[in-house]
């Protein structure tokens, strides 16, 4: 790993809650936030969802994936069903 990619993961662990709290209040108040922003937060995998309306983060969604995954199939009798 990279000293940027270790920048960018710590980046994107930070704006987890509280701050996408905060940017989704601002963009419910603002209606949008400027481009340079948004481009910014995609950079670091943080979204808009339409139809939440709220931000999220990408990578908060995989590991709420995985970690479902490793739940269901984590016993192999689950697998027969």
């Amino acid at each position: 790993m990279q000293d940027g990619d270790f920048d960018m993961m710590h980046l994107m662990n930070s704006l987890e809650g509280p701050a996408l709290d905060r940017l989704t209040a601002t963009r419910r108040q603002q209606g949008s936030l400027d481009p340079e922003v948004e481009e910014m937060l995609a950079m670091v995998g943080v979204y808009w969802d339409e139809i939440g309306e709220e931000y999220f983060s990408v990578d908060t969604v995989l590991s709420d994936i995985e970690a479902e995954t490793v739940k269901k199939y984590s016993n192999t009798a689950d697998l027969e069903h």
